[in-house]
């Protein structure tokens, strides 16, 4: 019909509120988790560091004791090479514990 109108109106605030909020609570998980994976990198950035400077210690004693009893030397290097495989599987632990946080992004 001519000269007549219809019009809806409906309140909206509710969810662009609850729409903010959500994006609010998607950026404060992002920086928790960048924030959680900076820690774990942290930490085992400075255990390996500490088992690398370990064998340079282990591999300068062997080094200067040259006359060094064989089993004095083979502890030695048992130990160094223990060391190492530690750093290796810090560096599996790293890998798995990176990906299970960005498994966890993909909603």
């Amino acid at each position: 019909m001519p000269g007549l109108h219809f019009a809806v109106m409906h309140d909206i605030t509710e969810r662009k509120e609850a729409e903010a909020a959500t994006r609010r609570l998607s950026a404060r998980l992002l920086d928790l988790q960048d924030e959680e994976r900076k820690r774990i990198a942290l930490q085992l950035h400075e255990t390996t560091a500490q088992s690398l400077i370990a064998v340079k210690l282990n591999l300068a004693k062997a080094r200067r004791s040259a006359a060094m009893a064989g089993d004095s030397l083979k502890e030695i290097l048992d130990e160094s090479v223990a060391l190492t495989h530690s750093s290796s599987s810090h560096g599996a632990v790293r890998s798995r514990v990176n990906s299970a946080l960005r498994s966890r992004t993909t909603w």
